[in-house]
């Protein structure tokens, strides 16, 4: 937030987001919590497990610093000057990062491709793989068609 004080701010988050990271893993809650919030229903429970674990890994300091960074973050200015080609996906059920916010950035982004993952939420990259690594495989060949 500006003019606020983000060391303070981080710390007073430290202990919730200990918990998250930690914590929560160790009853199985991050896997039901995830499941239930983060996929659509398609997923494995390898997909669950790995997001799960995942989320272990940053210091509780790092995600405290990105869930205030994410209050007023607008990165709106700068996407027409993404120099490098990006793929978007637009997942249809993600309640996090919103479809159209992804139709947002491909029409601003000079280089965009975006391509619709469903059924998914916000997991939807692995919850839909085989979706996602033809996408990825097929970058190159658009790729040299843009150039």
């Amino acid at each position: 937030m500006p003019g606020a004080n983000s060391a303070g701010n981080t710390a007073s988050l430290r202990g919730i987001c200990r918990g998250w990271g930690w914590e929560i893993p160790a009853n199985g809650m991050s896997h039901l919590q995830n499941a239930m919030q983060s996929f659509a229903g398609t997923e494995t429970a390898k997909q669950v497990d790995f997001v799960s674990r995942y989320e272990m890994l940053p210091t509780p300091s790092v995600v405290a610093r990105g869930a205030l960074g994410m209050f007023r973050w607008d990165a709106t200015p700068v996407l027409p000057s993404i120099p490098v080609p990006v793929l978007l996906a637009a997942v249809d059920r993600d309640t996090t990062t919103l479809p159209e916010a992804s139709r947002r950035m491909h029409k601003e982004i000079r280089q965009a491709t975006l391509f619709a993952a469903r059924p998914a939420r916000h997991m939807g990259l692995i919850e839909q793989t085989e979706s996602t690594m033809r996408q990825l495989q097929g970058l190159p060949a658009r790729l040299s068609k843009q150039g």
